[in-house]
């Protein structure tokens, strides 16, 4: 191009700093990037997230994490794409600390960004790190919504820690939202994991009130935890109750009440019980 007497505009710097980090030539690509500079063009993140893509795509999710820095150092803001590469790409705490120098600086993830990278946290169990991440939110002035409140309840149900449990899906009420059925039944089947079966039943009281109709899975989760208890006469209660709701039994409820039975010695009812099985 400079050679006919055009000279490369925006567009064709960034196509050719494009090419050479998809063949991997970044030193030719920063090169790239300073003559584009030279030529009085801002670098932005359109131009480096190439740069980005290449480094997570290759298992180098450090260096990417380093190229994110030298952005934010030079003022230059991530936008969702190079947000997105690097909490695909990167260890949670390096996701974590990348999410609190962005804050410091100035710049806010968006909702989408820290309810992914909670996620994140939560998949791999480090709750301490999803609730500090809780605490940037807060800082950068970023208000949880329903997906991350969900997250929060569903995740420490399922951990059986249910105090915190209770407390996020307090929060999810009062901030106006409603729980839907995969919320509700993480949290019955939490309150069964821990024993809690008189909280449970009395939940789905609370769950018929605001709409959320049980389904198979939450009355198996009840059916699970009375059987546990060797509380049969409430399991089979719920059996029943799960059919006149119109909810059929699967081979899930039908297993889990035969075991409990013959755990409590009733071999012959259960036979009978495994009558149900179609």
């Amino acid at each position: 191009m400079a050679k006919r007497g055009v000279a490369p505009n925006r567009v064709a710097y960034n196509a050719m700093a494009r090419g050479l980090s998809k063949a991997g030539l970044l030193d030719e690509a920063f090169d790239l990037m300073g003559v584009m500079e030279s030529a009085g063009f801002a670098l932005t993140a359109v131009t480096f997230n190439p740069v980005v893509e290449f480094l997570c795509k290759s298992g180098r999710p450090d260096e990417a994490c380093k190229v994110m820095e030298t952005m934010l150092l030079r003022n230059i803001e991530p936008n969702i794409l190079t947000l997105n590469l690097i909490l695909q790409a990167a260890r949670p705490e390096e996701a974590l600390g990348m999410t609190d120098v962005m804050v410091e600086m100035g710049f806010c993830p968006t909702i989408v960004t820290f309810n992914a990278l909670l996620e994140l946290f939560c998949n791999t169990d480090q709750m301490d790190s999803a609730t500090e991440l809780l605490e940037t939110m807060a800082r950068s002035k970023c208000k949880p919504n329903f997906v991350t409140y969900s997250i929060m309840v569903q995740k420490f149900a399922e951990m059986g820690r249910m105090v915190e449990a209770r407390a996020f899906l307090e929060q999810l009420v009062v901030c106006g939202y409603a729980p839907n059925l995969l919320v509700c039944n993480a949290y019955v089947a939490g309150l069964c994991k821990t024993g809690e079966m008189d909280l449970a039943s009395r939940f789905l009281t609370v769950m018929a009130e605001e709409g959320c109709r049980a389904n198979t899975a939450t009355y198996n989760s009840l059916v699970e935890g009375f059987c546990k208890l060797g509380r049969m006469d409430e399991a089979e209660r719920v059996l029943e109750e799960m059919i006149a709701e119109g909810s059929l039994p699967d081979s899930t409820t039908y297993n889990v009440l035969i075991q409990g039975l013959c755990s409590a010695g009733q071999i012959e009812h259960a036979f009978m019980a495994g009558g149900g099985i179609s």
